[in-house]
């Protein structure tokens, strides 16, 4: 399920749930999505609760910016 909750910001909520021979496992993720001006991804911020043995929760946090500038790679 995804709202608009103000201009710019989605608000998103997904259920996974996992079967597998250990068991069940069920992913409660919720977060928002931030826009810029340009209509590109500024900000991605989403909380997972992970039920099941063990049951957890974490936090992810992304931030965009700098579109279009030049980059420069060096080969490992």
């Amino acid at each position: 399920k995804v709202t608009e909750t103000s201009h710019g910001v989605f608000h998103f909520e997904v259920t996974v749930v996992r079967e597998s021979p250990k068991g069940t496992r069920t992913f409660a993720i919720t977060g928002d999505v931030t826009v810029d001006a340009d209509n590109r991804v500024a900000k991605v911020a989403y909380e997972t609760l992970v039920s099941g043995t063990p049951s957890f929760t974490f936090m992810t946090v992304m931030e965009f910016s700098d579109y279009g500038m030049p980059v420069t790679v060096e080969r490992p």
